[in-house]
């Protein structure tokens, strides 16, 4: 742990010394100061994808999301059409992936379930699809904190 901050911070000041701060612009000054730091900590510590919160949720959703996300402002008329057309196939995506999700949810408990408890309420295929929803909403990472 210890090697690995040292050399950390060895190559963030050897990269740091080479840039230049001829500029009067700070926010060049700044962009080149955070470039350079995150550069050098996903070459050497590595970088963190981020974890999709409902299972039917994939990586390509989410890189989709976060270039929804860089057209959002862009107020010109390219930008607004990027904008609606990768909202438009996002939830798409997204609803055929949910669909498709509870679709498979609904056929595995219907394979489990037996017919000799169907009287009974919890053994219906039904109740594995609202314990699944009880569960999302119990999952909040509010929650987490607290308990």
């Amino acid at each position: 742990m210890y090697t690995q901050k040292q050399t950390v911070l060895d190559t963030l000041e050897g990269k740091l010394g080479v840039i230049k701060c001829d500029s009067g612009n700070v926010e060049v000054q700044w962009n080149n100061i955070k470039e350079c730091v995150l550069d050098t900590l996903s070459d050497l510590v590595g970088k963190v994808q981020k974890r999709a919160r409902k299972p039917w949720i994939t990586q390509e959703m989410i890189s989709k999301m976060d270039e929804r996300r860089k057209w959002k402002n862009v107020n010109i008329e390219e930008g607004r059409k990027n904008y609606r057309r990768l909202r438009n196939e996002l939830k798409r995506a997204t609803d055929n992936a949910k669909k498709e999700y509870l679709k498979n949810i609904h056929s595995f408990s219907s394979l489990s379930y037996d017919r000799s408890k169907a009287s009974s309420k919890a053994s219906s295929p039904h109740s594995a699809i609202q314990s699944f929803r009880f569960q999302m909403r119990v999952s909040s990472p509010f929650l987490k904190v607290i308990q």
